[in-house]
């Protein structure tokens, strides 16, 4: 999938888009963070949290969110009990899945797992932090279309001449 636009955010969503990921304006979003991306990822959960997503994050991650003053939702991780993260993104108690990749051999694999349900269940899934951010500015500016490929010629020409398409 491809997205076109004038900055890296927009085209990231019109991809996104084109891709069939609805992407959440509201609701949880769950993060699942390496211990690399703890600190950056208490400074984009306070993003979330102010455009009104409720926190939701495994033991680890919600630990770093709680010393940082943040309201978070603690979601046991596979195998810590019933529900489970994985319940959670089944259930569609989960729009919008944050999970940065491990080095550690079993929480990668639970990753994998991880990735997967929400694939599976529709859930958009990101894996980098960077990426996240990019959501985030995008929803801020919310001043991108959608338009089929065969109406990007005339859109550049005229932005009359092809209707935007509804999200």
């Amino acid at each position: 999938m491809m997205g076109i636009d004038c900055t890296y955010e927009a085209a990231l969503c019109k991809a996104m888009v084109a891709a069939g990921i609805k992407i959440p304006r509201t609701g949880a979003v769950l993060l699942t963070l390496a211990d690399k991306d703890k600190a950056e990822g208490v400074q984009l959960a306070r993003a979330f949290l102010a455009k009104g997503f409720q926190l939701l994050a495994t033991r680890g991650t919600a630990a770093a969110l709680q010393a940082a003053g943040l309201p978070v939702q603690v979601v046991p991780k596979i195998g810590e009990g019933s529900p489970n993260l994985l319940d959670y993104i089944k259930g569609k108690r989960v729009q919008l899945l944050i999970n940065t990749p491990s080095p550690e051999r079993r929480a990668e694999q639970q990753g994998l797992l991880i990735r997967r349900a929400a694939v599976e269940s529709g859930v958009p899934c990101l894996t980098a932090l960077d990426t996240a951010w990019a959501l985030l500015r995008a929803l801020d500016a919310e001043t991108w279309q959608v338009h089929p490929i065969g109406q990007v010629r005339y859109a550049a020409v005229s932005p009359t001449a092809a209707p935007a398409v509804p999200q």
